[in-house]
């Protein structure tokens, strides 16, 4: 990855989903009035996810000992906020297929999984950092072990 790139994936990664973003995204103009609080608190708890899953990656990003040999490049980091925001986080609250707090555990949880798992995957490449690509490899790989696979979002 060139130096481009890296840096740009390092600012998405750390400028996605503040609660104004999601506040805006979901507060539109022909919300009924009656309706805004409810997506004012959806904008936070979605907000909330982010930082959550922000916080577990960067936590298991300087988790000794494996922090000095293999670390997280930015586009792994961004594509599992991204998708774990935007495509379970997401459809599953909408849909209230899941409480708030089971949702939180479950996506630390799988955060670790799916980190743990693409670190293997690094190692066996011989590569000091853990990319997107071995995300997927990893999400591919684990899938069943995943708690959220029991929701069955993606399945065929």
């Amino acid at each position: 990855m060139d130096d481009v790139i890296r840096k740009e994936y390092e600012i998405l990664y750390e400028e996605s989903f503040p609660q104004e973003a999601f506040a805006a995204w979901f507060i539109l103009e022909n919300t009924p009035r009656e309706q805004v609080s409810w997506k004012e608190s959806l904008a936070r708890e979605f907000a909330e996810y982010s930082t959550l899953i922000k916080d577990t990656i960067n936590e298991l990003d300087k988790a000794p000992p494996w922090r000095q040999e293999i670390s997280l490049r930015p586009d792994a980091k961004y594509f599992l906020l991204l998708n774990l925001v935007q495509m379970v986080a997401v459809p599953l609250r909408f849909t209230d297929r899941v409480e708030r707090e089971v949702l939180r555990s479950m996506l630390r949880e799988d955060v670790k999984t799916l980190v743990l798992m693409s670190r293997q995957t690094t190692t066996n490449r011989g590569k000091n950092e853990i990319t997107a690509h071995a995300v997927i490899d990893a999400i591919a790989h684990s899938w069943r072990q995943l708690n959220l696979a029991r929701f069955k979002l993606w399945e065929d």
